[in-house]
This record gives structure tokens, C-alpha cells and sequence, in this order.
């Protein structure tokens, strides 16, 4: 588990800090590019593209959406648990009551995200 948890700083200015959000994001509650490929619904290949700066999430696509809304889910984790890296990573490995499943598992294998973020936006009102 990583020990390395922050605040990102203006992920949505451009397609090129979507990306480097969406992967400091992911490396901060310590997921493999494995999952972080399944999250964006590409190969893992992509992720070390991503990663290696030859490939960008482009703009309209489904998997810059993806990242969009897995980007919103970090900060309402760190926003509810106040930055703490090992309660963000328990409770995204449990199974949360209004959701029925863990969030890990809702959108690493449902690619459910939009209901994870949506479930803590609820719980931060």
C-alpha cells in the first residue's frame, strides 16, 4: 500500500492532467495497472502507454469519462477521510451497506464507478 497520499491539485485542467491525475490518483490507493486498465476499459499495455507519457486519454471517449469520475472518487474519498491512506484503501475494500459490494470491486470488475461516486457524494451532503 502506498504511503505517498495527496491532494490533486487542479486534475481537470486539461486531457494531459486528467491523465497524470488519474494515475497519481490510482498509484495513491495503490492499484495495479491491471485495474486501472479494467477500470478504463482498456488492455494493460495501454495503462504502461499511459504511464510512460506515449498515450493520452483523449477528450469524449469512454474511458476519459471513466477516469473523470474515478478522479471525483479519490477526492470525495480523501475529502471524507480527511487524506488518511489507510482508511481510504479500507473502505475501498469493503463492502459498503448502500452499495452492496466494495467499491473496489464495483468498479474494477461492474465498472460501477458512477454509482461510487455518487454514493459518496450523497454521504458527504
Amino acid at each position: 500500500m502506498s504511503s505517498e497520499i495527496f491532494k490533486l491539485n487542479q486534475p481537470f485542467l486539461s486531457p494531459r492532467t486528467i491523465t497524470q491525475s488519474f494515475l497519481q490518483a490510482g498509484f495513491c490507493l495503490s492499484l495495479y495497472n491491471a485495474e486501472l486498465a479494467r477500470i478504463l476499459e482498456l488492455k494493460c499495455n495501454d495503462i504502461g502507454l499511459i504511464n510512460s507519457a506515449q498515450l493520452l486519454l483523449k477528450t469524449g471517449t469512454r474511458e476519459y469519462h471513466q477516469a473523470i469520475l474515478f478522479i471525483m472518487m479519490y477526492q470525495a474519498l480523501f475529502n471524507k477521510f480527511g487524506g488518511e491512506a489507510i482508511t481510504m484503501y479500507r473502505w475501498l475494500h469493503r463492502k459498503q451497506k448502500g452499495l452492496d459490494n466494495s467499491p473496489h470491486l464495483l468498479m474494477v470488475d461492474e465498472q460501477k464507478i458512477a454509482l461510487i461516486v455518487d454514493y459518496l457524494a450523497q454521504d458527504l451532503q
